[in-house]
């Protein structure tokens, strides 16, 4: 999720994994002087923060759509959950209990239901703003056009004992997949 380039690495220095923020580009919605990652090889620039809006979610959502994808899910900070919880009709909302029970007041907005589909609005704790960046991000994903791909699966290998320790290493080789980076879309440059 995060805003690290894709490197091939070499003889001294390990590969690394394009951030999904470095992927996303054709939905890009972020702060003033802000700019989009590019296919894993260019890392999204920040911009000025702004506070996070519907009208926001509603670009995001209608740039992915209109590229093809179908996306499902609006995964953000635990912040930018609350704000999305404050989204206007959101906090008038009300279940009607029987008389002689308590009322309930929704004030969470658990799904989005958008003019391109429903999305279910998932926060997410390891989703940080980046370094030198206090800008948050939000993203709108559709699942089936994102995976990990595993270059050599998981293994696992005994190693030599250290007195009373078993050693092992566990080995594997994956990367991200973005089938069709315009199936998605971002958020970024969110005030806390």
């Amino acid at each position: 999720m995060n805003n690290t380039v894709k490197s091939a690495g070499n003889s001294s220095t390990a590969r690394v994994l394009g951030g999904l923020q470095t992927w996303l580009s054709t939905g890009y919605v972020g702060g003033t002087s802000g700019t989009a990652g590019s296919l894993g090889s260019t890392a999204r620039g920040s911009g000025t923060d702004a506070a996070f809006t519907e009208a926001m979610v509603k670009t995001a959502v209608k740039a992915a759509y209109t590229a093809g994808g179908t996306p499902t899910i609006l995964m953000t900070t635990p912040t930018q959950k609350v704000n999305i919880s404050a989204f206007t009709g959101v906090a008038a909302q009300r279940y009607m209990a029987p008389a002689n029970k308590p009322t309930t007041i929704i004030g969470a907005a658990d799904v989005y239901l958008s003019d391109f589909g429903t999305l279910s609005v998932v926060p997410n704790r390891f989703l940080t703003a980046d370094s030198g960046d206090s800008g948050e991000v939000a993203f709108i994903l559709d699942p089936e056009m994102a995976a990990v791909a595993y270059l050599r699966p998981f293994q696992t290998n005994e190693l030599a004992k250290s007195g009373d320790a078993d050693v092992t290493q566990l080995l594997v080789e994956y990367t991200l997949e973005v089938k069709n980076e315009a199936a998605h879309a971002i958020i970024a440059d969110l005030a806390e």
